[in-house]
């Protein structure tokens, strides 16, 4: 059987704005393809600067400086991620930290995510919550109306969070999150000193 091949992105298809291209994600509905990209056009910085697209066209001008996968909601129709702005007064010209790559992916290195710590966020849609010093998880509900991640302070103590609103207590660590089928519990294993729990957080949004 053969395989059918179409570019759906790169520099010509840019104009010349998109440097190297990363991580390409296909929406589980209507197949679009999200991918990280670091910027290469007139003026760029000479530090890392990650942005976002969908197909042929930029969601996110390329200003983060570090960038967790893409995450597709089930019905295709929304893209969220954890992005990094720059850390200003911390190492480099602007005081941002140098992205390294591999060969499928732009990731930022432990180290380097504490010199960005404080400058966390997440990405929806275009849209950024609000700051936090790291964020992981980010996880959609199963209908895509809901999207919870778990989020630290500068106390480094971790809580999960639906939509912008903390719910639940906080942990010294948060196990993977999921939704119950009909999104009205968001249930997850965490670190609470030296016992492991088992949470539900009742969800009061829209499913």
């Amino acid at each position: 059987m053969g395989a059918r091949f179409e570019v759906v992105a790169g520099a010509k298809r840019h104009g010349g704005d998109l440097g190297s291209c990363a991580a390409p994600v296909v929406a589980p509905v209507g197949g679009a393809i999200a991918f990280k990209f670091l910027h290469s056009g007139a003026g760029a910085s000479p530090l890392a600067r990650l942005g976002i697209a969908v197909d042929d066209e930029v969601r996110a001008k390329a200003e983060f400086v570090a960038m967790d996968p893409l995450v597709w909601s089930a019905d295709g129709r929304s893209l969220a991620a954890a992005v990094a702005l720059p850390n200003e007064g911390a190492d480099g010209a602007d005081g941002t930290a140098a992205l390294r790559q591999d060969a499928t992916d732009f990731v930022a290195r432990a180290d380097d995510k504490e010199r960005v710590r404080g400058h966390w966020h997440v990405w929806r849609d275009g849209v950024l919550s609000d700051e936090y010093d790291a964020i992981e998880q980010v996880t959609w509900s199963p209908r895509g109306h809901q999207l919870a991640w778990a989020a630290a302070r500068a106390d480094l103590k971790w809580r999960a969070v639906v939509d912008g609103v903390a719910s639940g207590p906080a942990f010294d660590a948060i196990g993977p999150l999921h939704f119950t089928a009909d999104a009205d519990n968001l249930f997850f294993g965490a670190l609470d000193g030296r016992k492991i729990v088992r949470v539900t957080v009742a969800i009061a949004t829209r499913r």
